[in-house]
């Protein structure tokens, strides 16, 4: 009777944690004499991504011909054009650059076929060498760098995820990233003042940005950066980097901390922590009545995430 009790039990508590889910459950499964490839061809909102695999000519990679399965985040053709590059600049796009962009969609085995369920948030690998995306599944669904998976479907040779995102692979480090933005400007030179050779005690973020802290008293490899735009600076009285000069050193690390975060956050991060809800772009961060808004988000660099914000968190 303990047994049977037991037994049941344990069954109850699995399909609580299946059905308790707003992912969208595959809905197309596909028999084994279609693959990915020629379902990627076939679909009506790939064709950006068809274009590229076409481009990078991915049928005649050896390491793709001789291992498998693999799964594909395909970003649909919005996607695409959101991040800036149509089905004409895709055929013309220098080969090796694009290369990188798409095989780090690409990932080994089958990652949120049928039958694979489970949360988790790992670094996968892809065909693109030493670069491992964040693969992560929650409440909310399955994401790549942040990017959701808006459909599935199940193949003989692995699984198309079709993503609503672009995941470019950052191959800068956020110090370098964020400097490449005009608009955030004013942030670097924040950041900067944190770097005081009288106080080597203090965190300088120039550094951890960089290439992130490993000592005995402090690991922290990869961070996530959410980053002020210089208007919402001009909203609270910094027009200038000069006027920084107003905050002493530990007013500028207090600052910035409020930015800078240990480890990846994209927004399916956010999503199940519930700072963010689905659909809105309205950050629950801070102390102010009004919170920050999300401008540009999941920009990967080599150590962490980054994402703009239309407010400085107080």
């Amino acid at each position: 009777m303990l047994k049977q009790t037991i037994i049941i039990a344990a069954c109850a508590v699995a399909l609580f944690f299946c059905g308790c889910s707003k992912e969208v459950v595959n809905k197309q499964t596909n028999t084994a004499n279609k693959t990915c490839m020629q379902f990627i061809q076939h679909d009506p909102e790939l064709t950006c991504f068809s274009a590229a695999l076409e481009r990078i000519e991915l049928s005649k990679d050896i390491t793709w011909l001789e291992s498998g399965p693999y799964t594909f985040f395909a970003p649909s053709d919005a996607s695409f054009k959101k991040a800036g590059l149509d089905l004409q600049t895709i055929k013309t796009y220098d080969k090796e650059a694009l290369k990188k962009i798409i095989y780090g969609h690409i990932l080994n085995g089958r990652l949120g076929g049928i039958g694979g369920g489970g949360f988790y948030n790992i670094k996968a690998r892809s065909l693109l060498k030493d670069y491992l995306p964040v693969v992560s599944r929650n409440y909310f669904g399955l994401f790549l760098n942040g990017c959701n998976s808006t459909a599935a479907a199940d193949l003989g040779d692995g699984v198309v995820q079709k993503i609503n995102g672009v995941a470019l692979p950052g191959t800068q480090t956020i110090w370098e990233t964020i400097q490449t933005y005009p608009e955030l400007s004013m942030f670097v030179e924040l950041i900067k003042k944190s770097k005081n050779d009288r106080h080597p005690g203090y965190m300088d973020f120039t550094r951890l940005l960089q290439e992130g802290v490993n000592t005995p008293d402090l690991k922290w490899p990869n961070s996530t950066a959410l980053c002020p735009t210089n208007e919402a600076f001009a909203r609270i009285g910094y027009q200038t980097p000069e006027d920084f000069d107003r905050l002493d050193l530990v007013q500028v690390i207090g600052l910035i901390f409020q930015h800078v975060s240990y480890d990846y956050s994209f927004t399916s991060d956010y999503l199940q922590s519930y700072l963010l809800e689905p659909g809105s772009n309205v950050l629950k961060k801070g102390r102010s009545v009004v919170f920050p808004r999300l401008l540009q988000t999941n920009i990967k660099a080599s150590n962490g995430a980054i994402h703009i914000i239309d407010q400085v968190i107080l």
